[in-house]
């Protein structure tokens, strides 16, 4: 949903204020002792903003906005084509408005492509099929990412031509009327479909682009590795490890963002240090995870951003993962992967790539998760069931027959 903040006199940000959304990086001169200046806006949903938001004459309790402190940029005559989460399709959606008079196309798509580096992997692919679209139709395409934090994931589309600019949200109203059409994927979470969709088919929805590309094999992200910087990974792996050229390399990558999709030390130590025992392979990884080894080498120290970090996994020739960019990764080059999902998405998602296997254990189907992060201790209770379930056999049968 797209909100814009009028800002009268009594309303004040509380000073407890952390939420993402609510942050305000305008220059000193616009900022109003803290205040959102009438002439910004933020996307977000109003959900989020209610509570986050006090009126000074309240003692400072947090309330919802008053209608009359807010306001629905869709709503103004002036607002740029909506051409997101529509049934008909893009082509329908461009061909019944007013962009399909236009020569040239400038598009600017909010909280692109997500928060996470695995919902900007995904969302990539997603992009390269629009950007492929719109240029058939369009002698110029223009597309912009505003985004809520532009710094870590706009590194990722340095590679790529489609993507215009990265945007730091919040911008100003003139700025996001430039536009000639926007695409709204304001807080992911709560959208229907993204807790169990492939990542990829979600956003072929949310882009409109589900009627255009429908083959499971053009459900891809074409990721641009440099293939100099591979090798001197692979080289530098074996150094580490005092490994010889025909050692082989696993990646290792038991955490994620969220302890839904960790695993807990106190499970995977012990499991690994028997799979150490029954391989000969050298495992990279790029996190902590609580155990030495001399053929477990860490390469934190390379891969400092995504592009880095894809290069790392693009010299790897297998991969351990939990749900995670890892597996977004590696299944787009083709990488054979051992995923342990415990969340609905990663194991629908997981079907969309030929090299990489959902590892579920036995028995422990129903115990998967329908949300997509959580840090309830029920929910993460019941991803550590399906850790503990985990078998050396699986493990190290994946390693010798991938490697």
């Amino acid at each position: 949903m797209l909100a814009f903040f009028h800002t009268p006199e009594d309303v004040q940000l509380a000073e407890s204020v952390r939420f993402p959304a609510l942050q305000f990086r305008g220059s000193r001169r616009n900022r109003r002792n803290g205040m959102i200046p009438f002439s910004h806006i933020y996307v977000t949903s109003m959900s989020q903003v209610g509570q986050f938001v006090r009126h000074g004459d309240m003692a400072g309790k947090l309330v919802k906005l008053e209608d009359a402190a807010t306001g629905f940029i869709a709503n103004h005559k002036r607002c740029p084509v909506n051409i997101s989460f529509r049934a008909e399709g893009i082509k329908q959606a461009i061909d019944n408005s007013p962009v399909a008079q236009k020569a040239s196309i400038r598009l600017g798509i909010l909280n692109g492509m997500g928060r996470s580096f695995g919902d900007n992997v995904a969302g990539l692919g997603v992009l390269q099929h629009l950007h492929r679209y719109l240029s058939s139709r369009f002698s110029e395409v223009q597309i912009d990412l505003l985004q809520r934090n532009a710094g870590p994931q706009s590194v990722l589309y340095s590679r790529y031509p489609i993507v215009n600019q990265t945007v730091q949200l919040p911008v100003s109203v003139t700025q996001f009327f430039s536009y000639d059409a926007y695409i709204d994927l304001s807080d992911l979470l709560s959208l229907p479909g993204f807790n169990e969709l492939p990542l990829y088919d979600f956003y072929l929805g949310a882009l409109s682009m589900q009627k255009e590309i429908r083959r499971k094999k053009d459900k891809r992200t074409e990721l641009s590795v440099l293939p100099a910087a591979t090798a001197e990974n692979r080289q530098e792996i074996i150094s580490r490890a005092g490994g010889s050229n025909r050692s082989k390399i696993v990646l290792l990558h038991p955490s994620a963002s969220t302890p839904l999709r960790t695993i807990p030390e106190d499970i995977f130590v012990p499991l690994m240090q028997q799979v150490l025992d029954q391989t000969k392979v050298i495992f990279v990884c790029c996190v902590a995870v609580g155990l030495e080894h001399p053929r477990i080498v860490d390469m934190s120290d390379r891969s400092g951003d995504i592009n880095a970090f894809i290069d790392i996994i693009a010299s790897c020739d297998a991969v351990i993962t939990v749900g995670t960019v890892v597996y977004h990764v590696s299944g787009n080059l083709n990488i054979p992967t051992l995923l342990i999902p415990t969340v609905e998405a990663d194991v629908n998602s997981a079907k969309n790539f030929p090299s990489v296997k959902a590892l579920v254990p036995w028995g422990m189907r129903s115990k998967v998760s329908k949300k997509h992060m959580s840090r309830e201790p029920e929910d993460v209770a019941q991803a550590r069931e399906i850790f503990s379930r985990m078998k050396v056999k699986d493990l190290v049968g994946f390693i010798k027959k991938s490697v």
